[in-house]
């Protein structure tokens, strides 16, 4: 079995932290399949869905990102500590590239 999806979610709000970033549970009550995390960063706003490596997503939460997605914002799924580096890592890049 995979890291646990809490382990994860975790992890995600201790490196967000670390690198001076925002990570806020999002709950909507009546709209299933809404992304677990807003995060900000350096005036950006980055959505996340957090999953185990085993854990799939749902189709509310695929339907959510796809209409997300066609407003112009992607979703990441994220599923371990190696995505979670990865998106930190990709945060740090798109924002030094600013400076």
């Amino acid at each position: 079995m995979g890291t646990r999806e809490n382990n994860v979610e975790n992890y995600l709000l201790k490196e967000m932290k670390r690198i001076g970033g925002l990570s806020y549970k999002w709950t909507s009550p009546g709209k299933r399949g809404v992304p677990d995390r807003i995060n900000i960063y350096k005036g950006n706003i980055y959505l996340v869905e957090v999953k185990t490596k085993d854990g799939e997503a749902s189709s509310s939460q695929l339907r959510v990102a796809k209409h997300i997605f066609n407003q112009g914002v992607f979703v990441y799924f994220l599923d371990s500590h190696e995505k979670v580096n990865w998106f930190i890592r990709t945060l740090e890049r798109i924002n030094n590239a600013d400076s």
